[in-house]
């Protein structure tokens, strides 16, 4: 597999990278087809199946849990689909996914602050340079370990 271009979005005096690696899957549960389908949905059980295959299986799960009385086919965990009077349908977010929007959330909190302090940093050094002239030089480095 190889690796995706290291893409950058451009703000002026400063980039910053985005990983095309760590991007996030949308966030629509089903892609619903609008023609006609196949064959018609006449059973709960088609309709489950229509539902797996319509799934957006990048960012979701589903399960499904059978439900109805419990007396001849059930436990105190459920009932199999093959005997169920209904089912409940859970669809769920992956945890890989939460973490990553997590992590991209974090990013870009820290971005913002990076880029306040710059901005901050800028405004004193153009004040200063406004009184007391062109006595203090930034310079960028690369690689600087703090």
């Amino acid at each position: 597999m190889s690796a995706k271009k290291q893409e950058y979005i451009n703000l002026g005096n400063f980039k910053l990278s985005v990983d095309p690696n760590k991007k996030i899957p949308p966030n629509n549960v089903l892609k619903v087809p609008m023609g006609e389908l196949e064959q018609p949905i006449t059973t709960g059980k088609e309709l489950l199946e229509m539902i797996n295959q319509c799934l957006n299986k990048e960012r979701y799960k589903v399960r499904n849990r059978g439900r109805g009385s419990r007396k001849k086919y059930g436990n105190s965990y459920g009932i199999s689909l093959d005997h169920a009077e209904w089912v409940a349908v859970y669809v769920e977010n992956k945890q890989e996914i939460l973490d990553l929007e997590k992590y991209q959330l974090d990013r870009m909190r820290s971005r913002y602050e990076v880029l306040r302090k710059l901005r901050e940093l800028s405004k004193v050094i153009y004040e200063h340079q406004q009184e007391f002239g062109d006595d203090v030089v930034v310079e960028q480095q690369d690689n600087i370990n703090c």
